[in-house]
């Protein structure tokens, strides 16, 4: 047996040799999301509920909902998928979720309007989507959930959930007549993981 062969040195070479890719690997996914970070320097959109009113003049008086973002960065774009939109009355009502697709603002500092038709009388007088507030007034909220991603040249991270909140006070009689529908506070938002 060669006298400068050692067993033991040759195993922990080779145990060193794999480790090192390993850590490599793991260095790389540690810091390519803090250097996106860095670089895209997101920020959550601010979201505003325009309006949410009766239209009494359609054939079918609807609850429509107007919401808006802003794009408070600089530098970045957002794209948001798959945005919905109900509304939910304390008490455990809520109208059907109202698909709006996804859309890309692309400028930032930018302003985008959405308007959804949430719930609606049909022709035989029966709410779709029905409004159980009949009388008197109700809190509630108008939800918007969607996923959202930043983009800023070649950067574009993982896509988040992000669900927008925006509170109201309805007094409904019913889907044709509305005395107020006015929101109470500014719209809040929370990422689902």
């Amino acid at each position: 047996m060669n006298a400068m062969y050692d067993p033991y040195t040759y195993k922990r070479r080779r145990c060193i040799i794999s480790f090192v890719p390993v850590l490599v690997f793991l260095i790389i996914c540690l810091f390519v999301p803090i250097i996106s970070y860095v670089v895209i320097q997101p920020r959550v959109p601010r979201f505003v509920l325009e309006d949410l009113y009766v239209d009494s003049h359609s054939k079918n008086s609807s609850v429509i909902v107007k919401l808006s973002s802003t794009n408070p960065s600089h530098n970045t774009s957002v794209n948001y998928i798959n945005m919905n939109l109900h509304i939910r009355v304390l008490g455990g009502f809520e109208t059907e979720r109202v698909f709006l697709g996804g859309t890309f603002q692309q400028k930032p500092r930018s302003t985008k309007t959405w308007e959804a038709v949430v719930a609606k009388n049909n022709d035989t007088g029966n709410p779709t989507g029905a409004f159980l507030v009949r009388h008197g007034e109700a809190n509630g909220d108008v939800i918007a959930d969607m996923k959202i991603q930043w983009k800023r040249g070649i950067f574009s991270p993982l896509k988040f959930g992000l669900q927008v909140t925006c509170p109201v006070l309805l007094n409904l009689k019913d889907l044709s007549y509305a005395d107020t529908i006015r929101t109470m506070s500014t719209c809040s938002h929370h990422f689902q993981f």
